[in-house]
């Protein structure tokens, strides 16, 4: 599994006391999180994200955007708000979870 690979870490924690460093991390997941977020929290946490990653970062997110959650442009306008760039965007559909927004951006 990936908790055995070098250069791997898994943290679980208010993002915010994790006391994580900017610009140091090569990349960051986001799947299926956005939604249970306050839509209040969710600008400051993005930046907090884009603070750590390094120039040329990447965060690839995998959001649902049906069913009251965020649209996919509401969830792209706060990434690039947060200073990153979209490279890639693919809109999906799930038989469970209905339309899922999957991104990538970079940070440059």
């Amino acid at each position: 599994t990936l908790r055995f690979t070098p250069r791997v870490r898994f943290l679980v924690g208010e993002l915010s006391a994790l006391g994580l460093p900017g610009g140091h991390f090569d990349g960051i997941l986001i799947h299926f999180v956005l939604h249970d977020l306050p839509t209040a929290d969710r600008p400051g946490i993005l930046l907090h994200l884009a603070r750590v990653l390094r120039p040329g970062g990447a965060v690839f997110l995998r959001e649902p955007v049906g069913r009251g959650a965020a649209p996919s442009d509401q969830i792209i306008h706060l990434l690039e708000s947060a200073g990153m760039h979209l490279l890639s965007r693919a809109d999906e559909s799930h038989w469970f979870t209905g339309p899922i927004l999957s991104a990538s951006f970079v940070k440059p």
